[in-house]
């Protein structure tokens, strides 16, 4: 079987549905691919776009300026790209948009920003593994906060307090906890949802996880996911084949009010007993917490042309001249 990125174009992510959500979110998750849910009730999920294909991956709000995704989303990780030299792909009209629960929206609802920034997490790679799958876009301009559009909270700056309570929700049962995205809704749809959907999941031990996903590839067998900050999931309910799929790549996977991760790879979108593996926010804070201090989510201003964006990966900084309007496919093992 290939391992899926969830991106629409590169990575398979099971379709991430939100069953209705909030702090205290729907458990009612019965259908495969999950269920439409208002953006009220994750004010932070956003859609990242490119002409002229539209939406290509989900992303959180981490304040009215900045994005967490996926490095896979918004750069090429093929086997062999080592930190540092990760490559930008090639987009035009790279934009954010935010407080759309339906796609396209052209509703006065729909607050469309384009980006003008990408940073890389220093150790994003792929080796032989995907590991530190996080990357911040910078916006043109804020946001305006609303009903619809709300930064997303993080448990904590401290990565110990982040990894305890992540592990104490592996071990609630009733533990709420959803993955939400425009990904596709069936596993071999050709297209991405319209409808913003969320579905109800669980995290599972890494022992577990080496067991299921080693079916696949023995090189997960004796691999540390939590270590080499990765979570991985199974639906909420036991035989229940749904999950976040292609489009779903870089959205949130989060409990109650706080995200715990970032939808990254997987095998196969909506079987029951196929792992979901997200990277895991607690080994992501800490580098956020330093680009605080360094203040670097200042907006700039909006320029008139898309031209180029900075994508900055640990220190090297590249300025990468859209060549194509769309985003080239790539197999690779993420859900993009």
């Amino acid at each position: 079987m290939k391992i899926l990125s969830r991106l629409p174009l590169n990575f398979s992510i099971l379709a991430v549905v939100l069953l209705v959500v909030h702090p205290t979110v729907c458990s009612d998750s019965k259908i495969i691919g999950g269920r439409r849910v208002r953006i009220n009730n994750v004010p932070f999920i956003v859609s990242l776009q490119a002409r002229p294909s539209g939406h290509f991956c989900g992303g959180s709000l981490l304040s009215l300026s900045s994005v967490l995704t996926g490095c896979h989303c918004v750069g090429v990780l093929t086997a062999g790209t080592n930190p540092t030299t990760v490559p930008l792909r090639e987009m035009m009209s790279f934009t954010v948009q935010a407080g759309s629960q339906v796609l396209p929206d052209q509703s006065e609802n729909a607050q469309l920003v384009k980006v003008n920034r990408i940073i890389f997490h220093p150790n994003c790679s792929f080796v032989q593994y995907i590991l530190y799958d996080f990357a911040i876009l910078t916006l043109a301009k804020e946001l305006q906060l609303n009903e619809r559009v709300k930064p997303v909270q993080l448990f904590s700056l401290d990565r110990n307090e982040y990894d305890r309570e992540t592990k104490r929700i592996l071990n609630d049962k009733n533990a709420q906890c959803f993955v939400a995205g425009w990904g596709k809704n069936k596993a071999h749809a050709r297209t991405s949802s319209s409808y913003l959907r969320a579905i109800r999941m669980r995290i599972i031990s890494d022992g577990d996880c080496q067991q299921k996903l080693s079916r696949e590839n023995s090189k997960f067998l004796s691999f540390n996911f939590w270590r080499n900050a990765q979570l991985c999931t199974l639906p909420f309910e036991e035989r229940m084949n749904a999950s976040d799929c292609t489009g779903d790549s870089g959205g949130p996977f989060f409990c109650g009010k706080y995200i715990f991760g970032v939808i990254s790879y997987g095998y196969d979108c909506g079987f029951w007993d196929t792992p979901n593996v997200y990277a895991k926010v607690a080994d992501f804070v800490d580098w956020y917490k330093m680009l605080l201090a360094e203040k670097v989510f200042e907006p700039r201003s909006t320029r008139k042309d898309y031209s180029s964006v900075d994508a900055i990966s640990g220190t090297r900084v590249a300025y990468v001249l859209p060549a194509i309007a769309t985003i080239l496919y790539t197999q690779m093992w993420v859900y993009a």
